[in-house]
């Protein structure tokens, strides 16, 4: 029913249904009441509103919901099918609701799921949308999974980028072009002084095969709202497999900890080594050369922070005190390549390789660190702001003048104080076990503070409204390979606090609650596929999100806790 009430809606033109005539006939409200857009304020951002509209041709189109994009709708007596897509999924998602009120200017919709649940009032002034329809002039067909991609743009600035209004992504479902479409955008996004176009792309397995060569103007200066597009092909990309530089690696093929180090040759001719080491907690300290005055901290020759692996182990991600992260190319299993010393800045002329040493460098340089520090039962804790780690403090150098000065302020055994320090990381034997374990050695004890905390870190990622795809579960590196399916991932909606993601063979849904760094999740349900590929992938994920008691966020990773354990990491993903 979903495909061919999709494909009814998509491909049918303007008249409507004869099976959704018979049912809205048979409801007890006018049939062409729920026609129109319907809005609300978005949730937490009482200046901003999202809207759903329902056209009389059988279209649903979104407004302000930017992760998903309306396709059709349907009457059932009281009931409303929805058909929904995303940019990564284009395949129709059905949801059913249930109209409990419907009036002139009040929509009320409730359901066991659905993003739709709520009350929304009427405004049809607020929503417009573009017409037309795709086509190419190759003799080619369009295979069954292939999917238009519209953006609407505002490019009245010739010297800017160009600047999004809204988009569309319209599944074909097998069907041929030439294809219509309907492009839905807010109506007071429209300035009738500035210049607006539209650009299409046909997108086959995950590459844009199809593009728009010519400027296609809508809306303004004379231009319309209905426009017949044709797009023409372009070569795919070159596998990734094929590309140099772009090995993937697992978290567990890593070995920690490690040292990596290059030499770096400066435009002055003088040349200086840079030393990475990581460590199996997801700590990174960095040293390098600097020519700039010491007091500029962006510049300084050392760094430490958090790191992850991204795009599916083909990228070291750094995480620290520069402006922007970062991003090393993993070039093999046992050499990274460094781009930049400063994130974003500094661009290298010539990239330096860092290759792992035979054994680790644990360099003594004193660093500056901010921290909470403990003491209680002769044990001493320091939790580092930057990266939220803890870490034993070794009993030596400068330790006792710290030690003293925490027992001078705390109130409370084991209270947790703000100190600031200057410090590195070493290796020490175990207190409990066999083996070594990474310690902080005071070098020099500076302050300690009662009323002080860390500061907020500036994620680069927000926890709702992001497309989170699962990259670990309990420390180990999720490779999904189940052909033909979407991989796991996790998507939460501030509306009604609702969860929705993929398990890797079936959807899911439930509520969350967030609070701070706190995070539950709750009322869960699953469709029942089977899972003949990765059986085991659902049922550990699942035990995670069960598990979970808060998160943190580093750059654009997003870590899930069930206390002191990391349960599960994932790669804030974008469209």
């Amino acid at each position: 029913m979903l495909i061919a009430l999709t494909l009814l809606f998509l491909f049918g033109g303007c008249a409507s249904p004869t099976g959704m005539a018979a049912d809205q006939a048979a409801s007890r409200e006018p049939p062409n009441r729920l026609v129109g857009t319907w809005i609300r304020p978005i949730n937490n951002q009482p200046d901003k509103i999202e809207g759903i509209r329902f056209d009389d041709d059988g279209r649903f189109g979104l407004v302000g919901i930017h992760t998903m994009h309306g396709l059709a709708w349907m009457r059932e007596d009281d009931g409303l099918i929805v058909t929904t897509n995303t940019g990564r999924y284009p395949e129709p998602l059905e949801t059913r609701l249930s109209i409990q009120t419907l009036t002139d200017t009040t929509l009320t919709l409730e359901g066991d799921k659905g993003y739709f649940r709520g009350t929304w009032r009427r405004d049809d002034t607020s929503a417009s949308r573009i017409t037309g329809q795709v086509a190419y002039r190759e003799r080619i067909a369009l295979p069954h999974d292939a999917a238009i991609h519209l953006t609407l743009e505002d490019v009245s600035r010739q010297d800017a980028p160009a600047t999004y209004i809204a988009s569309q992504v319209i599944p074909t479902l097998g069907r041929q072009v030439p294809i219509p479409f309907a492009l839905y955008y807010a109506s007071d996004a429209i300035d009738p002084r500035h210049t607006y176009q539209v650009r299409a792309a046909i997108v086959i397995d995950g590459q844009r095969r199809f593009l728009t060569t010519q400027a296609y103007p809508v809306l303004t200066r004379g231009n319309p709202d209905h426009i017949e597009m044709t797009v023409q092909g372009v070569q795919p990309k070159q596998p990734l497999s094929t590309q140099p530089h772009r090995k993937t690696l697992r978290v567990e093929d890593l070995h920690l900890p490690a040292t990596y180090s290059g030499q770096l040759e400066r435009h002055t001719g003088s040349q200086g080594r840079i030393t990475l080491n990581l460590y199996s907690n997801r700590i990174f300290f960095l040293r390098k050369p600097v020519e700039t005055p010491s007091d500029d901290t962006r510049a300084s020759g050392h760094d430490h922070g958090r790191w992850y692996l991204a795009h599916g182990g083909r990228q070291l991600v750094l995480v620290g005190r520069a402006e922007a992260p970062y991003k090393l190319a993993v070039k093999d299993s046992e050499t990274f390549r460094l781009l930049s010393l400063n994130g974003s800045q500094d661009r290298l002329q010539h990239p330096i390789d860092l290759a792992r040493k035979d054994e680790l460098d644990p360099f003594g340089d004193p660093v500056p660190m901010t921290g909470m520090f403990r003491y209680m039962a002769d044990a001493a804790l320091f939790t580092e702001c930057l990266t939220e780690a803890s870490f034993p403090v070794a009993q030596e150098n400068d330790y006792l003048a710290l030690e003293r000065a925490y027992l001078g302020h705390r109130q409370t055994a084991g209270e947790p104080l703000f100190t600031t320090l200057t410090g590195h990381l070493g290796q020490r034997p175990k207190m409990e076990g066999e083996g070594m374990e990474p310690v902080i050695i005071v070098d020099r004890f500076d302050t300690i503070q009662r009323h002080a905390t860390c500061p907020m870190r500036n994620a680069l990622a927000r926890l709702q409204n992001t497309y989170w795809k699962l990259t670990e579960l309990y420390g180990k590196t999720i490779q999904f390979t189940a052909a033909g399916q979407g991989e796991p991932h996790l998507l939460l909606r501030p509306s009604e606090h609702q969860l929705s993601g993929f398990s890797g063979c079936n959807g899911f849904f439930g509520s969350y609650r967030v609070d701070g760094n706190q995070l539950s999740f709750a009322n869960m349900g699953a469709t029942m596929m089977a899972c003949p590929l990765e059986p085991n992938i659902e049922k550990i994920f699942f035990s995670a999100l069960k598990a979970t008691e808060h998160f943190k966020i580093f750059g654009e990773m997003l870590e899930l806790y069930d206390g002191r354990n990391a349960v599960a990491r994932f790669e804030a993903v974008y469209f």
